[in-house]
């Protein structure tokens, strides 16, 4: 066989084991996590929640892009769920596995977020420190 055929059929078959893989991805992530019942520590909002203060295990963070929410598994407990902002068109983090190196609670960005003026009010919005300049005043 022509190496010109093997490498489009080496092509089509990697792709099936790859976009077949992801399909399980899910899955696989969250099989036998156990939804905690609503009373533990409150209701659940659309926003997010956390009922993990009293639950043991190892902890994990499985983000869902294409939701734009992060899901926290204490063990195989789900214990919170959170939106998330992954990125926009050019600025998307890669799909991996990433390690939590820094927690803040109270973390405010110093590259992006809203120029203000003495008083607190907004005078440019949505604002990237690195392309935008700060207007005069």
């Amino acid at each position: 066989m022509k190496v010109s055929k093997i490498i489009p059929i080496s092509a089509a078959i990697g792709s099936v084991i790859i976009f077949g893989g992801c399909a399980d991805f899910r899955e696989e992530l969250t099989a036998g996590a156990q939804r905690l019942p609503d009373f533990f520590h409150g209701a659940a909002t659309s926003e997010g929640y956390w009922r993990g203060d009293d639950v043991r295990g190892p902890t994990k963070i499985v983000v869902h892009v294409d939701e734009q929410r992060a899901y926290f598994y204490k063990g195989h407990r789900l214990v919170g769920e959170s939106t998330v902002s992954t990125g926009k068109r050019g600025f998307d983090t890669p799909p991996g596995r990433y390690h939590v190196t820094e927690k803040d609670k109270n973390h405010v960005s110093s590259e992006f977020g809203d120029y203000l003026n003495a008083r607190g009010e907004v005078v440019k919005s949505n604002i990237d420190v690195r392309k935008d300049a700060q207007p005069q005043g």
